[in-house]
């Protein structure tokens, strides 16, 4: 993240962390190593909280330093945290940018989660950008 950062909240130990920013109206996820799942949810809070996050804006969710599992109990306690994909604009856009060839199948129960926004996996940051820029 550069200077321009709205908001920025990272949470996490020596065994992983996560990082929420927001930047030119893009939310901006990094979860490394095994992060917690309840540092995800955190992060969500307090940027909500803060009112920087808003229920729809274009996301890149980094997690090619993710090691560990998936809490679905944090995320579909994110899920309730507020409607996210609803607000003017078109459909809100999260780009996932993971090489596990696992998530693919992870990224289906996602959508379900999360109908009201458009998800996809990306190999590297640069294409995840390119597709998240086309809606704007």
């Amino acid at each position: 993240m550069d200077a321009d950062c709205a908001y920025r909240h990272c949470v996490g130990a020596i065994h992983g962390s996560v990082t929420l920013a927001v930047q030119r109206d893009m939310l901006w996820i990094s979860v490394t190593k095994e992060a917690a799942g309840e540092d995800l949810l955190e992060c969500f809070r307090h940027a909500l909280a803060s009112g920087h996050l808003a229920t729809k804006m274009p996301t890149l969710v980094d997690l090619s330093s993710f090691t560990g599992n998936v809490d679905w109990q944090a995320i579909d306690q994110i899920r309730q945290l507020a409607p996210w994909g609803t607000g003017k604009g078109p459909r809100s856009r999260v780009a996932y940018v993971s090489r596990d060839s696992f998530f693919r199948f992870m990224l289906k129960i996602v959508e379900v989660l999360f109908p009201m926004t458009s998800h996809r996996q990306f190999d590297d940051q640069a294409h995840a950008l390119e597709w998240l820029g086309e809606q704007r």
